[in-house]
């Protein structure tokens, strides 16, 4: 079970305030970030359909799944980044590197 981030979390080890301050900011550029790789794998899987070189098929399969994994944790967290906003940058910064190496 994951504690929902809520400002008062924040506040207790933080000065307060700090949740309220930052979250909705926090969460927006996160889900920016995210979107915006999950919209680039969408694209990438579509061009794989049409992808005829079985090596590089099994190749782009694999980083496909894998930056979907990175995705599928930060989803799975359920606080948009709040929880640990620098291990959510780097699994999506991550992600976006994966797919980057595909193009």
């Amino acid at each position: 079970m994951v504690a929902k981030a809520v400002p008062e979390a924040c506040d207790r080890c933080h000065e307060p305030g700090t949740g309220e301050k930052y979250i909705s900011f926090w969460q927006s550029q996160t889900r920016k970030l995210y979107d915006r790789i999950s919209a680039r794998i969408d694209v990438l899987e579509q061009q794989m359909s049409t992808e005829t070189d079985s090596n590089r098929i099994q190749g782009n399969t694999k980083a496909l799944a894998e930056a979907r994994l990175l995705l599928h944790a930060v989803a799975s967290d359920g606080s948009c980044g709040v929880h640990n906003l620098k291990y959510t940058e780097a699994m999506l910064l991550r992600a976006n590197e994966i797919i980057s190496a595909m193009e």
